[in-house]
């Protein structure tokens, strides 16, 4: 690294080795899989990490900015400035991703921070996007490592800035889940779906790695935004009946639309959703008279106006058990908002 970045070295390796403490901060707690765990790299098996996960926190964001600053400041010549943009370009993308939106792997887009401020609010961001787009032509970059391609990402922000009402009426539901195995099938009847604990631990979720709070025993943190089910999500060999709990808040924008449409791309195979303690919709191979191989991977959608209410932090739980293949929630699922009836299949043009 020295010999490659010679003069503006230091700060790189400062940086490298911030993203390295984390890692080690993490990957040395002991750990057996489908246990409760409080780490948050555990749910994210396939090691690709959101702009908007729990790594990146805006004190690590400072630190990566003030770190590659001060590596432009000692470049001394055109050949290690090069170097260092090149460094500088994961930054840029994940401070325009924060604040604007990515796509993930699945092609959904995944609005930002900033996409409900004000248009003159989003052109402040021009010049980082100025940026980062010189900077990818001068160096041909064309893909971003996902199925993306560069022109594609920079013209989705470019219409974000533009845009007078940029976003769909529509927002994802967090990417991290509190989870509960049920094997025995007792939540049911010991009314998993009203129990306050896992709410409470669901309001703790990516919240950066020095607030973290240990998890109450029998709950784990998942991703289900990976394409794979709980057995890779960390419990593998698990059977039965298992649960996914966590908080939603309608926004604003979308509370005085008629229908609020709770959208799930893929869940296997059979669910029951609760929100607020009572049960609110059932997706079986009895209400639907569909078999496992109709369900399974096959998305569903309801109409949730009656039970959220406004203002206030919904409380969803999702009991899910599968007959074959991986089971769970595994794709982003969205809450929809529209004034006119929606089926399922109409609902998944909202992932753009």
């Amino acid at each position: 690294m020295f010999g490659h970045y010679r003069e503006s070295a230091q700060p790189i390796w400062d940086l490298q080795m911030m993203m390295w403490d984390y890692w080690r901060k993490w990957h040395k707690l002991p750990h057996k899989c489908g246990v409760a765990s409080s780490n948050p790299l555990l749910n994210n098996l396939q090691c690709s990490y959101a702009p908007d996960g729990p790594m990146f926190t805006s004190d690590f964001m400072q630190a990566m900015r003030g770190c590659l600053t001060q590596a432009e400041r000692l470049a001394a010549s055109d050949v290690i400035r090069d170097r260092v943009e090149r460094a500088k370009l994961p930054l840029l993308y994940l401070e325009l991703s924060q604040k604007l939106g990515y796509y993930t792997e699945f092609g959904d887009f995944s609005y930002g921070d900033s996409i409900n401020k004000t248009r003159a609010d989003r052109q402040a961001l021009q010049p980082l996007l100025d940026e980062f787009s010189a900077l990818c032509r001068k160096h041909e970059l064309t893909t971003l490592g996902i199925p993306i391609t560069v022109d594609r990402i920079v013209g989705k922000w470019q219409a974000c800035i533009d845009a007078e009402n940029p976003g769909q009426p529509r927002v994802f539901l967090p990417a991290e889940w509190i989870f509960r195995a049920d094997p025995r099938d007792v939540g049911v009847r010991d009314q998993w779906f009203a129990d306050p604990q896992p709410f409470r631990a669901s309001g703790t979720l990516t919240i950066g790695e020095e607030r973290e709070r240990p998890l109450p025993r029998g709950l784990a943190r998942v991703h289900i935004n990976r394409g794979v089910g709980w057995e890779q999500q960390g419990f593998p060999g698990l059977d039965g009946y298992d649960w996914y709990f966590q908080n939603l808040r309608v926004p604003d924008d979308l509370a005085g639309r008629q229908h609020l449409y709770l959208y799930f791309r893929g869940v296997n195979e059979q669910a029951w959703v609760y929100i607020n303690g009572q049960q609110a919709f059932e997706r079986t191979y009895e209400s639907t008279g569909k078999g496992v191989g109709e369900l399974t991977g096959a998305p569903f959608s309801f109409d949730a106006a009656q039970w959220l209410k406004p203002g206030v932090e919904n409380e969803v739980a999702i009991r899910v058990t599968h007959a074959t293949g991986l089971g769970g929630i595994c794709f982003p699922a969205m809450l929809i908002a529209t004034d006119e009836e929606r089926a399922t299949a109409e609902l998944d043009a909202y992932r753009q």
